[in-house]
């Protein structure tokens, strides 16, 4: 293995040979995929080199790769989803140009940020793809409060994926029980009936990554490549049967239907849809210790979700503002 490995980093401490290794119980097969004594996979001899720096043992399967995690990534973020299902916030505040516009930064913004876990994740010394992620990350580099700062991080990104979590599955109960108003005119949409399939639905995602996790690649491949699908069946007829709008009307109509004091201000006020559809940059990380080679597949799959969720988005957004419909509070 080289001397990296015959004396391991943990806590500014060195050990060596005389210490006891982690995965003293696994070893190498053909593919230089490391497995333990009942024949699960535990990632490759990078990952078990990454594991024995923080000095700790392997504890879950690494059953996805870098596809399955850039699937489950992107469909997590689901930019172009967002944009359809919250763009009355930035229409109603900057109109068609402030959605535009507030869309590239947000992008360039999230780049920014996606770039630099993507750097943490990949510093050899600190290489830690844990499934902490950022929390683990600020307490290596927070300094003389790291350990305030590190809870701090930890349960502000919990709160987050939990806020995330109960947001996207209220929003697909939302979307199904309108598909059968829509099909259906004698039903009426109930709050309770929001409430309780929004539980359904959370409950369903609970038993999958429960009993399924073995199944999550795949699953998360299939629905990955639904999730192209599904953005070419929207833009597609789009292109082809909606008129067009001028550049002009598409790039510099700018709009105020929430009554605020200045354009600015509206179109600050609407980029809650643009930044909101860049939620959940951060989902790679949290995968490290279930991706084989996660010090190289990880990085590179945080950046690679925002640029392809950004592109999907960005072309999402040009079509969709592109038909000159009157907005329905003109």
């Amino acid at each position: 293995m080289g001397s990296d490995y015959e004396m391991h980093c943990h806590g500014g401490k060195a050990y060596g040979d005389s210490a006891p290794r982690p995965f003293s119980d696994q070893e190498l097969d053909g593919d230089n995929v490391r497995r333990d004594i009942s024949g699960v996979q535990t990632g490759t001899d990078a990952d078990a080199g990454d594991m024995a720096r923080l000095g700790r043992s392997q504890e879950l399967r690494r059953n996805f790769k870098s596809l399955s995690v850039l699937g489950l990534s992107v469909t997590t973020m689901s930019t172009w989803v967002a944009l359809l299902l919250t763009n009355t916030f930035a229409l109603i505040n900057g109109g068609l140009a402030g959605l535009i516009w507030t869309y590239l930064a947000s992008w360039i913004f999230t780049f920014a940020l996606a770039a630099s876990l993507a750097e943490m994740a990949s510093i050899y010394v600190f290489r830690a793809p844990t499934s902490g992620g950022q929390y683990h990350w600020v307490s290596e580099f927070g300094g003389k409060n790291s350990k305030f700062l590190s809870y701090i991080t930890g349960w502000l990104a919990a709160l987050g994926w939990q806020a995330l979590i109960a947001t996207t599955a209220y929003s697909s109960a939302v979307l199904i029980l309108s598909m059968a108003a829509i099909y259906h005119p004698v039903y009426t949409m109930q709050n309770w009936h929001q409430s309780l399939l929004m539980i359904g639905i959370g409950i369903i995602g609970t038993l999958m990554n429960t009993f399924g996790a073995k199944r999550l690649p795949m699953l998360e491949g299939i629905v990955f490549v639904l999730h192209i699908f599904g953005w070419f069946a929207v833009i597609i007829p789009l292109w082809v049967l909606a008129p067009k709008a001028s550049s002009t009307e598409v790039f510099g109509t700018f709009s105020n239907f929430g009554g605020w004091s200045t354009i600015g201000t509206a179109v600050f006020v609407g980029t809650i849809t643009a930044t909101g559809s860049f939620a959940g940059s951060d989902a790679a990380a949290h995968l490290s210790e279930e991706t084989k080679d996660a010090s190289k597949s990880v990085p590179r799959m945080i950046v690679g979700t925002v640029m392809v969720n950004g592109a999907m988005g960005f072309v999402f957004v040009i079509t969709y503002v592109g038909p000159p419909v009157l907005l329905p509070f003109d």
